[in-house]
C-alpha cells in the first residue's frame, strides 16, 4: 500500500473488487486488530466487520506494522474442517 496522493486516496495495484485482509499493530500498547479493504472505483475504502459504524480508514493513523493480503482470490475447500484447528490455535 502506498501513501496517499491525497488525503484518503490509496492506491493499490489490483482490480475492482479485490478484497483485502489488513492486519494493524496499534501504536499504543500491544495490542492489534484485523479488518478488511475493498477497491471500489479504482479507491480502497477500509471497513471493519467488527464496527461497521467506525471509520475504519483512520486505523491507519492510530496503527504501526501493517500487513495486507488479498483474500477475492483464494481458491475455496470446502473439506477443510477449520474448528479443530481453531481449539488447537493451529494455523490451517
Amino acid at each position: 500500500m502506498s501513501p496517499p496522493a491525497e488525503p484518503g486516496v490509496y492506491q493499490f495495484n489490483y482490480p475492482n473488487g479485490a478484497r483485502f485482509g489488513i492486519y494493524t499493530q496499534w501504536k499504543k500498547g500491544r495490542s492489534a486488530h484485523v479488518y478488511v479493504a475493498e477497491i471500489e472505483n479504482g479507491k480502497v475504502v477500509f471497513y471493519d466487520p467488527q464496527n461497521p459504524s467506525s471509520n475504519a480508514e483512520d486505523y491507519l493513523k492510530l496503527g504501526k506494522n501493517f500487513k495486507y493480503w488479498r483474500m477475492d482470490n483464494a481458491k475455496f475447500d470446502p473439506n477443510l474442517d477449520i474448528s479443530a484447528l481453531i481449539k488447537e490455535g493451529k494455523k490451517p
